[in-house]
C-alpha cells in the first residue's frame, strides 16, 4: 500500500548493511539541499517576457537562505536550520552493544533558546580500570607558563610563554603580556618589576 515506506525502510535497511557513521548525514545533506532547491524552483521568478536567461540562479547562497526553510524527518532525527542556514543541532551519542547494532544512549540537543543540553538514556558501563570515561582530549593540560598550540582539533602542543608574557593558570590557550614597566618571571606565571 505504501510504496514510499517500503523504499524508506530498505533505506534505513541497506544503510544499517553497510553501515558508515556518515551515511545517514551524508543522506540527510543531500536531502535538505534538495528541499531547499525544491523551495527555489517553487518560487523562481521571471520577468514580465517569460525569458529563462533571466531566471534566478539558485547560488550556494540562495540555497543556504532558503535552508531555514526546510524541515522534514531525516535518517538522524528532525532535520531542522535556523535563519542562517545553520542545522540546528542534535547529537545521538550510540555504543556497539552487538556486532552492527547501535543503542542509543544519549542526545545532545541544542533548543531554540540557544540551551543545549546532554541527556543519557541510560546508565553508562565504561570499561576502563577506573569505570570512568575515557578522555576525550589527546593531551594533557599545559602547566602554568605554558600555553596551547593546537595541532589538531582535541590536540595540542604545549608552547612555553615568550617573554614579557605569562600564563598563570594551567590550561591557558593563550599567553597574557605583561603591563609596561615590568617583565615575566622565570617561570611565565607572573610579571615582576
Amino acid at each position: 500500500k505504501c510504496v514510499r515506506c517500503q523504499i524508506e525502510q530498505y533505506s534505513k535497511d541497506l544503510i544499517k548493511e553497510i553501515y558508515s557513521p556518515f551515511v545517514p548525514n551524508i543522506i540527510d545533506a543531500v536531502y535538505a539541499v534538495a528541499h531547499a532547491l525544491d523551495i527555489f524552483n517553487r518560487n523562481f521568478s521571471y520577468d514580465g517576457t517569460k525569458d529563462r536567461a533571466n531566471l534566478q540562479i539558485a547560488s550556494s547562497f540562495n540555497v543556504q537562505k532558503l535552508l531555514g526553510r526546510v524541515s522534514f524527518d531525516g535518517l538522524t532525527g528532525k532535520i531542522t536550520f535556523d535563519r542562517f542556514g545553520d542545522k540546528g543541532s542534535a547529537v545521538q551519542l550510540q555504543k556497539n552493544v552487538e556486532s552492527m547494532k547501535m543503542v542509543l544512549i544519549g542526545e545532545w540537543k541544542n533548543s531554540k533558546r540557544n540551551k543545549t543540553r546532554l541527556i543519557f538514556h541510560e546508565a553508562l558501563n565504561w570499561t576502563s580500570t577506573s569505570g570512568r570515561p575515557p578522555k576525550s582530549e589527546c593531551s594533557e593540560q599545559c602547566p602554568p607558563g605554558k600555553r596551547k598550540s593546537f595541532t589538531s582539533p582535541g590536540c595540542w602542543q604545549c608552547l612555553p610563554c615568550l617573554g614579557g608574557t605569562i600564563s598563570p593558570s594551567a590550561g591557558s590557550e593563550s599567553c597574557s603580556e605583561c603591563p609596561i614597566g615590568t617583565m615575566s618571571n622565570q617561570a611565565k606565571t607572573d610579571c615582576v618589576i
